[in-house]
């Protein structure tokens, strides 16, 4: 009779996979599948993580990404340190038309 559970010699302990001495651990991904990560994937030193994503999932997030003083705001809120308002003046109770 053959038993109903087996374990494998071949099948590793740690869920990530076996270490490789050549590779080093990516430091954003932890052993622990339950343990920290950073929502915006790994951090690269040659690229900045992006100033409006927050690495809290939860935290302020800006929904139409960084002001741009050329662009008006795509979200119609009035921003008062945008040098060039495109859509026209800002009336006060109003938001700002995208189009």
């Amino acid at each position: 009779m053959y038993p109903t559970t087996r374990t494998s010699p071949n099948v590793p302990d740690d869920p990530d996979g076996p270490d490789n001495p050549n590779v080093p651990d990516d430091p954003d991904m932890p052993d622990d599948r339950n343990g920290p990560d950073e929502s915006d994937g790994p951090d690269d030193p040659n690229r900045p993580d992006e100033p409006d994503r927050s690495d809290d999932p939860n935290g302020p997030d800006d929904p139409d990404g960084p002001d741009d003083p050329y662009k008006p705001d795509l979200d119609g809120l009035d921003n008062p340190d945008e040098p060039n308002d495109l859509d026209g003046p800002d009336y006060p109770n109003e938001l700002d038309d995208p189009n």
